[in-house]
């Protein structure tokens, strides 16, 4: 009877275990998404700053053309 018992505590914990790494792993990715989030923002941001800094280089594009270009190639680069 005792190993009966201890057979299920044991079913019990490893399937708890189990779930807790399903969990874990979920909590990690979504973790993970916020962070990702967080420094795509970031470099759109700082994509503004540099369309203004580099305009006396590209004087045939317009701040919003070389805002566009330099998004497109951060996006580019995330795929």
């Amino acid at each position: 009877m005792t190993a009966l018992v201890l057979k299920h505590s044991q079913n019990f914990l490893q399937s708890l275990l189990d779930g807790l790494k399903i969990v874990g792993k979920q909590i990690g990715h979504i973790f993970m998404s916020i962070a990702e989030a967080g420094q795509r923002s970031q470099q759109i941001r700082a994509n503004e700053h540099l369309a203004t800094v580099m305009k006396h280089e590209y004087p045939d594009m317009t701040y919003h053309e070389l805002l566009a270009h330099l998004n497109q190639k951060t996006i580019s680069n995330w795929k």
